[in-house]
């Protein structure tokens, strides 16, 4: 099966048995790689296509504004958009023996919408540097 990365950056596919613990960074639950070197766990890197990075847009309906106040009297403007079609730009059609990899919103509207042939990360896996800045190092698995 060929994997097409519709990202701006390659993808980094990690083995299942990746060594992994659990962190809370940033305020969210993460999974950080436990080991010394990364390397004998990348499966493959997926590298980024060069096409055009799919978005997802809604065609027609009109969009709402309105005002949220904060609990400190800050006003901030809302603009939501139409609530008509939804719309994916720049996917490519499917192809047989061809997967594609997204984003987690452009492979949920796809799979609205009955494609079956786009994923996005699921298990990402997070590098913790020294001075505690994260990058991440690929995912385990995909939606």
């Amino acid at each position: 099966m060929k994997f097409i990365a519709l990202t701006s950056h390659p993808v980094t596919l990690l083995r299942p048995d990746t060594p992994t613990k659990e962190a809370v960074i940033r305020g969210r639950d993460s999974l950080v790689f436990d080991g010394e070197d990364s390397t004998p766990y990348i499966s493959e890197v997926i590298p980024a296509s060069g096409l055009p990075v799919p978005s997802v847009v809604n065609e027609g309906g009109e969009p709402a504004a309105f005002t949220l106040e904060t609990e400190n009297g800050t006003e901030v403007t809302v603009i939501r958009e139409g609530t008509g079609k939804e719309v994916i730009k720049d996917l490519p059609e499917p192809q047989d023996g061809v997967v594609y990899i997204a984003s987690s919103f452009t492979s949920a509207a796809a799979v609205r919408q009955g494609r079956q042939d786009v994923f996005a990360p699921r298990k990402l896996v997070l590098s913790l540097s020294k001075d505690g800045s994260t990058t991440i190092l690929g995912t385990i698995e995909l939606k």
